[in-house]
């Protein structure tokens, strides 16, 4: 007894905790997310339309980002690293900038499958295809020797092929069809040498139990991996797939006796089968008639919805698909077109009344169709029904019949009536297609036919059936139609005996198959991306028409300040200095003396042409006191320059100071032609009626109309800048501006300083103030000046203007690189007096001082030295310069800067893009003069007081308008810290405002102030930091109410605000418009978006349960409840079949156990056998 005692202790010590795996068939995991999944499915189906489907939705889309009509669309758009201004004109030849990074959406998703232009589809569907022919010929290859080695490659080396590869082989050295062959040959009792006699021996010969024997040993794997309806005979297992197999041999038999020795007679008395069809699809025809009456009649009796669809209740909807769905099992597994309808089983009448009419279709079915020999029941049983019966599992899956009756019922919702329905049916009959070789008839998969098989061509149905392939995710993705036709049309393509496929040898097979696979891919990803990509291009649309509507209701803000400006700066002109004399003239050979006169200095007289890339000299004469200082301030320091002492610092500080009390403008106008004014205006009134159009289609921009008038009010404060230049508002919405035939060019100097010699040396680029080249034609020269003593503020209405007399402008640089080259002797044959227009025309490098001295002596160009020394410096071994190049530098702006860049620093003119969007915020409607007046001192201003604004932040740096262009700062582990720490950037920056706002417009002199001023500052959250009221020149005697002290504070504060708003907007603004076109494409390749999205929702769900028992129940500790189990696979927390490839079951141990050779010991099944695929 003590020995038993013993033995018992001892079993019980050693095998209580065994270390290895029992062999037992443990309870099925508890799939505690099915209800959620199960009522996702029903709810959600295909989608009905894309996201955004129109120009109104985007525009509403668009608004509701976060998105200002105004701000948003004024932002600089970089793009190709380059920034584009806002301007409505562009010239055909070049290709539109759009500023909205929805509009570069296809380059961001590597695809242009949906873009209308038939070139770049062309072209993508070529790229597309060639990479899914290798992806799908990669899958498809059988090597039993190099199989581990080449799986999941795309461009192995060609030593990783197997014998399909070889355009000889034949199927008997084919080692996979062999062991077909062998296992035919086993359980078949049949040699087969190709692959054809194998499927129609299978299908068409076997009896039941050869067939089952043949499936029961042949364990095929989906070598594509593409998930597909499978035939019953994978899905159903004991008994049942004996049943199966017993009830639609038959079927399959017959039908192959039916389409060879009826249908193949029939066939020849048509010109093609199309024919055919339509002959059945009128049959088909007559009995939707007796269908449709049925329907009328159902629901004038109450029987099927008495309002109409659209009124009935959800249980009514429900009650009707689910009888429909009930009645399709019956009619597929009776053979009965028609069956009895149970709702109607109850009332006498109505069976009387549907006897009758399943009496009128039979007889249509009965009936031979129109010059055929064969019934429409015959054709419905051998083709429709047969199809149907061969996947008999999806029929009497519970779950798949609710999601089928969840998919008539969307239809249903979306169709417009049930003739349209049935229309649709026989359209998807008469456009099919039959492949007498597969026996099968292929319907044409129209949306509404795609709709009622959702349930088998959806994902929903679609279940991994082998161990031996990937395996694929099993929760619900709700597929588009266009997937589903996708779908649909590989399935039937790819069926046993196909048509479509090319049985010749394994090689063609394998081809004609990857064919197949790829147009089904390319269908895939063009309905999978269709919906966003059409979406982000509504977006792109609606961003680009608020940006040009903002732009022309800019336009009479900008027509109103110039005449405004015009008229105060016509009164003041009386008051100002003349200026007066104005000549450009060729530049002296020698330094003006000091004492010569400004008329001797001008004596050659004024210029008829000026080549570009040349320098001129412009005199003037400019009667103002400060002149006369300077000339006698000069002729003194030259008498002390006469003495030993020299010119001492306090000379020359006097000097330099003097020089800087007058300022001259400097700047290029152009004489417009009719025609071009003409073009101009038309261009005008075409945009503006465009936009009226517009405007009455889509509502939404009628309040976007209203918004941007009010904004460009608030921020452009007419009524200020009137009582600044003393003038009454006065209206010119429609008055054109003055001297509309000369228009501005470009900016030759804006800041020359006062001289005693009345003359100003500038250069003339080859390009105009927008960086295009400078058109050739008539122009003029105007010279603005002012004093610090007349006007200190540089008011724009405050300067003495005016013109030179007209001139030509002529590009003559190619016209003397060609009289250099055929001149010159020497060259290469092929240049010497050869009328040659070779981009990369290159002569002797020992010619390059004698034509830079040329262009400089004959052509009177400015050609630097650091210029030729760099093209000197590019002679390549046959010391040869190429022309173009040279004249590629001569052109550009290297070596050639207009004195308007002098003293204007790199970082200023990165920051000028943006700092000119924000200034015309402030100044609506300003056109290129305007800017170029005003440049200098903005780019001043921003780097004085607003620096932390305009400088580029690394973190918040766009680098290009495409797509995921921002240095990976909008990764999805990253995005919210970088929006948060933009927001936080901006919160903690400050920003001034003022009511008279003296950096937006200075305060003429003379004029007295009607207001009370005041100047504040803000930061982010909008508390002030500093309010300062009053200028420090009122006197004490003036009184002031606290009224006025108020509101000129509350007047200061709201403009600071305003202004810490427009420069908050334009440091994030590029990129949170990235930021939206990388949330709104990007989530469907994100694990929290597309068809991940789901599993997220089910997580969600899971995680607010247990937070609900955890606030039921109290603190616990995870995982306690399961202490007191033994065995992992019984304990709650713990899933035996938790996978990497199941989502809804995510492991919870992320470092998976292995042994030394490599098994894992995860839960293994009791029936495992090997670890291959696992």
């Amino acid at each position: 007894m003590h020995s038993d005692a013993l033995k018992s202790l001892f079993s019980f010590c050693c095998f209580s905790r065994r270390s290895y795996t029992p062999i037992y068939k443990a309870d099925d995991a508890t799939d505690r997310l099915a209800p959620i999944r199960h009522t996702d499915e029903l709810r959600t189906l295909w989608t009905r339309q894309i996201p955004i489907p129109s120009l109104g939705h985007a525009i509403r889309a668009w608004l509701r980002f976060g998105n200002d009509p105004v701000l948003h669309t004024a932002l600089p758009t970089r793009h190709c690293s380059g920034y584009f201004g806002s301007e409505l004109e562009t010239t055909k030849s070049d290709e539109k900038v759009f500023s909205s990074p929805f509009a570069y959406v296809e380059d961001y998703m590597g695809t242009n499958l949906v873009r209308d232009d038939p070139v770049h589809i062309k072209e993508s569907v070529a790229v597309w295809r060639e990479f899914f022919d290798k992806k799908f010929l990669t899958r498809l290859r059988q090597s039993r020797r190099t199989s581990l080695n080449f799986i999941g490659r795309l461009n192995g080396p060609e030593v990783f092929t197997d014998e399909a590869d070889q355009p000889n082989t034949r199927w008997v050295s084919d080692t996979h069809f062999q062991e077909m062959a062998y296992l035919v040959e086993t359980h078949l009792k049949e040699k087969v040498t190709n692959p054809l006699q194998l499927e129609e021996i299978l299908w068409y010969r076997s009896d039941v139990s050869a067939f089952l024997a043949f499936f029961l040993a042949y364990h095929r794997g989906t070598a594509t991996r593409i998930p597909m309806p499978v035939p019953s005979v994978w899905v159903y297992e004991g008994d049942a797939r004996r049943q199966w197999a017993e009830k639609y041999l038959p079927v399959a038999h017959a039908a192959h006796t039916f389409f060879n020795q009826v249908l193949a007679g029939d066939l020849k008395k048509f010109d093609s089968p199309a024919e055919l069809l339509k002959r059945v699809a009128s049959a088909f025809r007559q009995v939707h008639a007796v269908q449709l009456r049925r329907r009328e009649r159902q629901q004038r009796l109450g029987i099927f919805c008495a309002n109409g669809w659209s009124e009935a209740t959800a249980a009514e909807k429900d009650t009707w698909t689910a009888n429909e769905v009930e009645r399709w099992q019956r009619s597929v597994q009776e053979g009965i077109f028609d069956p009895e309808d149970l709702l109607e089983l109850s009332d006498v009448d109505a069976m009387s009344e549907w006897s009758k009419e399943n009496e009128a279709i039979q007889e249509i079915l009965d009936a031979r169709v129109k010059d055929c020999s064969f019934t429409l029941q015959d054709f419905w049983i051998h083709t429709i029904r047969r199809e149907a019966l061969e996947t008999e599992h999806i029929l009497l899956n519970e779950r798949l019949c609710e999601i089928d009756a969840a998919s008539r019922r969307a239809l249903y919702d979306s169709a417009e009536s049930y003739r349209s329905i049935l229309d649709a049916l026989e359209e998807s009959i008469a456009k099919g297609w039959l492949d007498m070789r597969a026996t099968v008839f292929h319907p044409h998969p129209n949306s509404v036919w795609c709709a009622l098989h959702y349930a088998k061509f959806g994902a929903s149905s679609i279940v991994q059936h082998t161990h031996t392939a990937q395996r694929q995710l099993l929760f619900h993705h709700a597929s588009s139609l266009p997937e589903v036709a996708a779908a649909a049309l590989l399935y039937y393509r790819t069926k046993p005996r196909s048509e479509q496929l090319d049985y010749a040898s394994p090689r063609t097979l394998r081809h004609s198959l990857t064919w197949l696979c790829t147009t089904y891919a390319l269908d895939l990803t063009r309905a999978t991306q269709r919906p966003i990509l059409a979406s982000a291009d509504h977006l792109a649309k609606a961003e680009d028409v608020i940006q040009r509507l903002a732009l022309h209701l800019a336009c009479p803000f900008g027509r109103r300040r110039r005449v405004h400006h015009a008229q105060a700066r016509q009164r003041n002109q009386r008051l100002l200095p003349p200026l007066t004399a104005v000549v450009v003239t060729e530049v002296p050979p020698e330094r003006l003396q000091a004492s010569a006169d400004a008329a001797e200095g001008s004596a050659s007289g004024p210029i008829a042409t000026w080549p570009m890339g040349s320098r001129k000299a412009v005199y003037y004469h400019w009667v103002t006191p400060f002149l006369e200082k300077l000339r006698l301030a000069r002729q003194a320091s030259r008498n002390w320059g006469s003495h030993s002492e020299g010119l001492t610092k306090e000379h020359m500080d006097e000097l330099q100071s003097l020089r800087q009390q007058g300022v001259l403008e400097l700047s290029l106008w152009r004489k417009q032609t009719q025609t071009e004014v003409q073009a101009t205006k038309n261009q005008v009134e075409h945009e503006e009626k465009e936009l009226m159009k517009l405007t009455e289609a889509v509502p939404e921009l009628k309040e976007i109309a209203e918004y941007t008038k009010a904004l460009y009010t608030r921020l452009n404060r007419e009524e200020v800048a009137v009582n600044h230049t003393a003038e009454t508002i006065y209206s010119a919405e429609n008055k054109i501006d003055e001297d509309e035939e000369w228009v501005f060019a470009l900016m030759l100097d804006d800041k020359a300083p006062l001289n005693e010699e009345e003359v100003r040396e500038v250069y003339l680029p080859f390009t105009n103030s927008t960086g295009k080249a400078l058109e050739e034609g008539e122009y003029r020269v105007r010279v603005r000046a002012r004093d610090t003593e007349t006007n200190p503020t540089g008011h724009p209405t405050l300067y003495s203007e005016a013109y030179s007399n007209p001139f030509k402008i002529k590009d003559t640089l190619t016209e003397l690189l060609e009289e250099f080259v055929r001149i010159t002797p020497g060259n290469s044959s092929h240049d010497v007096g050869a009328k040659c227009h070779s981009q990369d025309r290159r002569i002797s490098g020992e010619h390059l001082i004698a034509l830079c001295q040329f262009l400089r002596e004959k052509g009177g160009l400015d050609v630097p030295l650091y210029l030729e020394f760099d093209v000197g410096q590019g002679l390549d071994a046959k010391g040869t310069f190429s022309l173009e190049r040279l004249s590629r530098l001569l052109r550009g702006n290297a070596y050639h800067r207009s004195l308007a860049e002098d003293d204007i620093t790199d970082v200023q003119r990165h920051a000028e893009p943006g700092c000119r969007a924000h200034w015309a915020l402030y100044h609506a409607g300003a056109n290129e003069e305007e800017w170029w007046c005003a440049r200098r001192a903005v780019l001043d201003e921003a780097m004085a007081r607003q620096r932390d604004w305009w400088l580029e932040d690394p973190i918040l740096k766009v680098v290009d308008l495409a797509s995921g262009s921002v240095d990976g700062s909008l990764m999805t582990d990253s995005y919210a810290a970088t929006m948060r720490y933009g927001t936080e950037l901006c919160t903690i920056l400050q920003a001034d405002g003022s009511t008279h706002e003296d950096d937006r417009l200075p305060v003429a002199p003379g004029v007295v102030d009607r207001e009370f001023r005041a100047d504040c500052t803000v930061d982010g959250t909008g508390g002030i930091i500093s309010l300062c009221l009053g200028d420090g020149r009122r006197t004490a005697a003036e009184s002031i109410t606290i009224d006025q002290a108020l509101a000129a504070a509350l007047t200061a504060t709201q403009r600071a605000q305003d202004r810490h708003r427009t420069l908050s907007t334009f440091k994030l603004g590029p990129m949170e418009k990235q930021a939206q076109t990388l949330n709104f494409c990007g989530i469907y390749s994100s694990e929290m978006g597309g068809k991940y999205a789901r599993t997220f929702c089910y997580a969600l769900g899971k995680a607010k349960e247990e937070l609900s028992e955890v606030a039921t129940v109290g603190r616990r500790a995870l995982g306690t409840e399961d202490l007191d189990t033994e065995r992992r696979s019984e304990q709650t927390t713990v899933d035996r079949f938790a996978s990497d490839t199941h989502p809804e079951q995510r492991k919870r141990l992320f470092k998976p156990r292995m042994t030394l050779s490599g098994t894992k010991l995860d839960d293994p099944t009791p029936d495992q056998t090997s670890t291959w695929g696992r």
